[in-house]
């Protein structure tokens, strides 16, 4: 698991969400360590050279959802080739597949981690978002 808050490893690796190993963001993107596969879920821009230095010979990097506002991630072609390296990316389907996936969840019990806040708290969840304190997803809840 990578993550910007340092603070979510314990959660993380803490076998309730079943990751082995936590590394900052800074160390992931410093190349500190090295990944076959990379599960990419960002919505913000993604530097391609940074993301090729973390990936080991022959990794995938898989982007998944597309990013709004038409964003671009430039990759580095010469790391590319020599390293075999490949950058997929998956648009997470239409109705057919999120209906399919909704089944899933519901046979093995998976559940979205949410933290609920009154809509009336609307610009405190946006400033928590933006601090990076949000836990996971805030969802507003209408209280009228």
């Amino acid at each position: 698991a990578v993550d910007v808050q340092p603070a979510k490893a314990a959660e993380c690796c803490g076998g309730e969400l079943g990751a082995v190993a936590s590394l900052s963001a800074a160390d992931f993107f410093a190349g500190k360590a090295k990944f076959d596969l990379i599960l990419n879920c960002a919505t913000s821009e993604v530097d391609g050279a940074q993301l090729a230095g973390c990936l080991a010979p022959g990794g995938v990097a898989v982007q998944l959802g597309i990013p709004g506002a038409g964003l671009a991630c430039a990759l580095p072609v010469l790391e590319t080739a020599f390293l075999e390296l490949k950058f997929v990316g998956s648009n997470t389907g239409g109705r057919a597949i999120t209906a399919e996936m909704l089944q899933f969840a519901a046979k093995k019990h998976v559940a979205p981690r949410v933290e609920t806040m009154s809509m009336r708290d609307v610009n405190e969840a946006i400033r928590r978002i933006n601090a990076g304190e949000a836990h996971f997803r805030i969802v507003l809840v209408n209280e009228d």
